[in-house]
């Protein structure tokens, strides 16, 4: 049987045997709906009644109204709207007919405003005519479009908006389409109070999201395309809480969420809440207990904190749902963990939907592990954060640029397109009959290539310094470190009385949190740095061997170098000697790009190796600021606002940089017939000077987004109590607990001022199917694109805050040791919440970058036919457009990882000083200087481990001959070994 829900009777779900007799139903409902959005106040009943009465004055009006259509006269809209309501009253007796006959409108007259609606109203009047029969094909097809229109228009008549809306829900062939529809409608009836629309849109967005709505689509019997199970048990979820409200008649509507239930067994995972629901809608005698409602209900009035915190101790079966709820999450593993370029952030599979909250982190059971993963991934992303990076946030603005450019040239762009079509879109559509496109699309691949180069050129040293920086015990480093502030601002700790007394037992638990890494670097740590060179060599020996390499030249230039001191000086390296060296020209020829990138980096590396001791010992071993200058130790202590027009200075040179590669004749063939081209590049070249339209803006942006790195997520139920003022939500907090390997969860209070209350119940009343997403963040305002400035007061130091969301509110509360304070940095909240929710330009920024919907993938689809383009233009234009297809696919896809291999063999064939070796290595990992011999091959990764923190004695390798192939790698210096020193001249 089909359920349909006819909206004005009482709520009462029909059945009916097909589906195309339930969207006949729902059709002729609808015209009901449309009646009432043409005649709100029943203004036109008496001439209604006077047609009804005298046929012939009737017939005159229609007469009249048939004439103007013919002799395309004007007519005021009220004797259209009276028409049509007179054949919605005889609508089974030659009504439907006439309003299918009526194929256009005569001239209106009268207010802009009536004569819109009444245009809408007929064309959805007639789309719902043909849909008489519940076939939908032709203009029955309409139909649901054209109610949304009406619903647009009458939006500040709540009820009647919401009804269009969820016919239109009803009618939608489409599942998706539906519950947006359905959505749409939910989100009007709870800003606008009616809680028996609101339940109505809830159960109608779950069967449309289930694939069981009123459709002949495949998803029938399974879920609707595109969409998980998770989507639609939160959908259910959701939808049983708003049933459970008092006036949602949520009687009316339990076969439809029944029905959802049937045919989607995955939803056995909400028993709980359906039996919660039928109890709270007084569908039992004894009505909810204190555990069923903290299912169903989430705003209280306790009058106390008390009373509050036992209402929400009765938790085993919200427990349980969130339990299961988890299991229909995507799964991650560790091996997908990686820092994107993209976002310059990582998610780490065991908080993607977890937070570390209290002292949960101390209570993980893969602890140590996840420790060490965190290191290496942050000082990927610290690595990122510099000379290179922004050289790519430089190439990313002008992909931006040029997308402005080709906005305002595309056919579809107007004045009045709102930003966030545009933003969404973000890449504009070709213009085929205007080359200028064509120029600036193939540029912004070129864009786009390059930045993928400059990844791939050094990803190898960038992992070098992960797996060094996971590998450092810096527990005797008397200096403070990034990563030991991260990690003991995991840990939340309410603040001392005194800041004498904080310091100090700051101090302590710093010490304490290193004390765990190094345990757990004891622990795993020499079997992680084995799996890294051997089972992933391909990916990391050519790096960490080139950063050893250089670490054991320092060593041999100054006499002793920790690895403490030795990863603060490579850091500070890789991210500010890079600002000014490192980097080819942006506007190179992409063809030369690659090779220049190649051979400025592998420059990079042998000058500081080549660094004196002085600059050695001063970068390894000081907090002062200081900077670099073409590779030489700069020790100006410059304030930040000096600095911040510096790295504005050299972030805009680099965007113009970039832009000037827009020029040049190469890009089309020489001759006459091209003169149009030529003449455009001409003066493109000319405007490449012009003020930029967004860098500036993206910068700041880019930079306050980041200072700090997001630390976990999680969506969490929640509740309110007014009584109280306090929001309390359930968190996981860790994805396995170390005693019994469960998920572990937290229930917390946070009390919030009246004014922050009130925001709240807002934001709950405009979200009613969101969860309140908690995450967490840790500033890294202290290791910032500033070498020569420090943190302000408020910032820096790894702290850490949680974030929380519900729709456009959100709050951020202070953690780690300022636990219980409130006060939180201006600009660290301004960092977060670009974070939590990206400025437009971001949003528009990161779609263009995307794989699936970027800039690459349009210039891709529109130059798969380059005949296309031909017909438009005289000149041979089919080559030119195949050559950039070929690019923009090439770049979606990124397929080849040749540059990156090519790079590393070039690094170690420096490092071994043989480049036959250096390939086995990059091929085979350290398992190439050994193939047959285990014990030799463990010999070599115990030398390498016990090396990295200072020169090791390694007996086990003294009967090896010089020329053994490990002698390529590792040497003695005195009676201690290390990795062989990068060479003095390469």
């Amino acid at each position: 049987m089909w359920i349909f829900v006819e909206l004005e009777v009482g709520m009462q779900p029909s059945e009916v045997s097909t589906a195309a007799d339930a969207r006949a139903a729902v059709a002729r409902a609808a015209k009901g709906v449309v009646a009432r959005a043409l005649d709100p106040n029943e203004t036109s009943a008496d001439l209604l009644n006077v047609l009804d009465r005298f046929n012939l004055l009737g017939r005159s009006v229609e007469v009249r109204l048939w004439r103007a259509v013919l002799e395309e006269d004007p007519l005021p809209t009220a004797v259209v709207r009276a028409c049509l309501l007179r054949w919605l009253r005889i609508w089974e007796d030659g009504g439907r007919a006439n309003v299918i006959e009526l194929d256009h409108l005569p001239i209106l007259t009268g207010e802009d405003s009536d004569i819109e609606l009444v245009t809408a109203a007929h064309a959805c009047l007639r789309s719902l005519a043909a849909a008489h029969g519940g076939h939908f094909t032709g203009l029955a097809r309409e139909a649901p479009g054209t109610l949304v229109h009406v619903a647009e228009l009458v939006a500040d008549r709540t009820a009647l908006a919401v009804e269009l809306l969820l016919y239109a829900a009803q009618l939608e062939l489409e599942p998706q389409a539906a519950a947006a529809c359905a959505e749409k409608g939910g989100h009007l009836a709870a800003a606008g109070g009616e809680r028996r629309l609101l339940a109505q849109a809830s159960c109608l967005r779950a069967r449309a999201l289930s694939g069981s709505g009123l459709t002949d689509h495949e998803a029938v019997g399974g879920l609707a395309k595109g969409v998980s199970h998770l989507a639609v048990l939160d959908a259910v979820d959701a939808a049983l809480r708003h049933l459970s409200e008092p006036g949602a008649y949520g009687e009316a509507l339990w076969d439809v969420l029944t029905q959802v239930r049937r045919k989607a067994p995955f939803l056995d995972a909400l028993d709980p809440c359906f039996v919660a629901a039928r109890a709270a809608g007084n569908r039992t005698p004894e009505g909810p207990t204190a555990m069923q409602k903290l299912l169903t209900q989430a705003i209280w009035d306790l009058p106390s904190a008390d009373s509050f915190l036992t209402a929400m101790s009765s938790l085993a079966d919200t427990i349980a749902v969130e339990e299961a709820r988890s299991q229909e999450e995507p799964v991650h593993s560790a091996a997908t963990l990686h820092a994107d370029w993209a976002s310059w952030s990582f998610d780490h599979p065991a908080y993607q939907h977890a937070v570390p909250h209290g002292t949960s982190v101390l209570r993980e059971r893969r602890a140590d592990s996840v420790q060490l993963e965190l290191q290496h991934e942050i000082q990927h992303i610290l690595s990122i954060v510099g000379g290179v990076g922004l050289a790519v946030m430089a190439l990313r603005a002008a992909v931006m640029e040029l997308e402005i450019e080709l906005w305002t040239l595309s056919e579809e762009q107007t004045e009045d397109m709102p930003l966030e079509e545009m933003v969404h879109r973000a890449a504009a559509p070709l213009a085929r009959s205007n080359l200028a496109t064509l120029v600036l699309a193939e540029q912004s691949t070129e864009f786009l290539a390059k930045m993928q180069i400059l990844q791939d050129v050094w990803n190898s040293w960038f992992e070098g310094i992960a797996v060094f920086g996971e590998l450092t015990d810096s527990s005797a480093d008397q200096l403070s470190t990034q990563m030991a502030d991260i990690l003991t601002q995991r840990i939340d700790v309410p603040p001392r009385e005194d800041r004498t007394t904080t310091e100090a037992a700051y101090a302590r638990a710093r010490g304490e949190a290193e004390q765990r890494y190094t345990a757990a670097l004891g622990r795993l740590g020499a079997t992680r740095l084995r799996g890294y060179l051997d089972a992933y060599g391909p990916k990391y020996v050519a790096g960490y061997l080139t950063v050893r390499s250089v670490v054991s030249r320092w060593r041999r230039s100054c006499g002793s170098l920790s690895a403490s001191q030795a990863l603060r000086l490579l850091l500070h390296l890789t991210r500010f000697a890079t600002l000014d060296e490192g980097v080819p020209d942006l506007s190179l020829p992409l063809a030369e790009f690659a090779q220049a990138a190649e051979e400025a980096m592998l420059r990079w590396v042998a000058g500081i190796a080549a660094l004196d001791a002085e600059s050695i010992l001063f970068g390894g071993s000081t907090l002062t600021m200081f900077g670099w200058t073409k590779l030489r130790l700069d020790r100006r202590d410059t304030t930040e606002e000096e600095q911040e027009p510096r790295l504005a200075q050299i972030f805009e040179a680099r965007v113009r940089q970039a832009l000037r590669s827009v020029a040049g004749a190469k890009r089309v063939p020489a001759g006459p017939s091209w003169a149009e081209v030529q003449r455009y590049l001409a003066v493109d070249a000319a405007q490449r000077d012009r003020e930029l339209y967004v860098a500036s803006d993206l910068l700041k942006a880019q930079l306050s987004q980041l200072s700090v790195l997001p630390l976990g997520q999680s969506s969490s139920r929640f509740w309110l109590n007014r009584g109280t003022g306090h929001l309390v939500y359930l968190v996981r907090t860790t994805e396995e607990r170390a005693d019994n390997g469960r998920q572990s969860y937290d229930l917390a209070a946070l009390p919030l001022d009246e004014n922050e209350f009130d925001r709240l119940l807002d934001a709950v009343a405009r979200n009613p199917y969101d969860r309140l997403t908690i995450a967490r963040f840790a500033d890294l305002e202290s290791a910032g694109l500033r070498p020569t400035t420090g943190a302000s007061p408020g910032r820096g130091y790894g702290r850490n805050v949680l974030a929380f969301r519900l729709g456009a509110w959100s709050y951020i509360q202070p953690r780690g040791w300022l636990f219980t304070s409130k006060a939180v940095d201006p600009s660290l909240a301004s960092a977060v919440q670009r974070r939590l929710a990206p400025t437009p330009i971001l949003r528009m920024e990161a779609r263009l970058l995307s794989a699936d919907g970027g800039a690459a993938k349009r210039t891709a689809e529109w130059t798969a036919v380059p005949e296309q383009w031909a017909g438009m233009h005289e000149v041979p234009v089919a080559p030119w457009v195949s050559q950039v297809h070929d690019l923009a696919v090439s770049v979606r896809d990124r397929s080849s990882e040749d540059l990156e291999r090519q790079v590393s063999i070039r690094l170690l064939s420096t490092v071994v000083s043989d480049r036959e070796l250096a390939h086995r290595l990059v091929s085979h990992g350290i398992a190439a200087l050994a193939p047959y011999d285990s014990a030799t091959r463990g010999a070599i990764h115990d030398v390498l481990y016990t090396s990295a923190q200072e020169p090791a004695v390694a007996a086990a390798l003294e009967p090896y001959a010089s020329d053994h192939p490990l002698r390529r790698v590792l040497e003695p210096q005195g009676e201690c070994w290390d990795v062989r020193p990068y060479p003095q001249e390469s």
